[in-house]
């Protein structure tokens, strides 16, 4: 499932989801979906115009789809957090579905991904902050779950400015659709 650019270009959930220059995704696969369940570490490149100089090449991993409790065996989300720290990124951003029903164990979402590197954190519910990242300003916004609804767009992006370098998070891939055309997003 995809979307399209702000020059009609078909874009895939990767690149609407991440970017920045480089960047990579690692996704789980729950158990139920592939034999064995795994991450996958998938690089992508952007080119994005308007970007802060100071920003180009950026490394930036996001970690989606971790399921902790019955459908992940802890070793592997483990390995996906090690797996993250060994690329090295300069900011590494965590996309839901952190677990699969509500009787997975919540608490243990913090003990396994505490081992993240670049390990600080705020959850971003239709809403957007800013880092400085290389000396500059960096915005990330945190768009809702459409699934359960929860998006609001809108709400994400009130008094974040229009241009500059900024990073847009959301679970759902139809959330690209739906983003203002032509500000130069993430």
């Amino acid at each position: 499932m995809g979307g399209r650019d702000g020059a009609g270009v078909m874009i895939s959930r990767r690149q609407a989801l991440l970017g920045s220059g480089a960047g990579w995704l690692v996704r789980g696969s729950r158990a139920e979906t592939a034999p064995g369940g795994h991450f996958e570490v998938t690089p992508v490149t952007l080119f994005l115009e308007g970007l802060d100089p100071e920003h180009e090449g950026l490394r930036v991993a996001q970690l989606s789809d971790v399921h902790v409790g019955m459908m992940t065996p802890d070793r592997q989300i483990r390995a996906a957090v090690e797996a993250v720290n060994a690329l090295s990124p300069e900011l590494v951003v965590l996309t839901g579905d952190y677990v699969t029903t509500s009787v997975d164990p919540v608490e243990k979402v913090s003990a396994l991904l505490g081992g993240l590197e670049r390990c600080g954190f705020s959850v971003l519910e239709n809403q957007h902050t800013e880092l400085r990242l290389r000396h500059a300003p960096f915005r990330v916004i945190g768009v809702g779950d459409a699934v359960s609804h929860h998006e609001d767009v809108s709400a994400s992006f009130r008094g974040c400015p229009a241009r500059g370098s900024r990073l847009v998070l959301a679970h759902n891939p139809g959330t690209a659709r739906r983003l203002p055309r032509g500000h130069g997003l993430l």
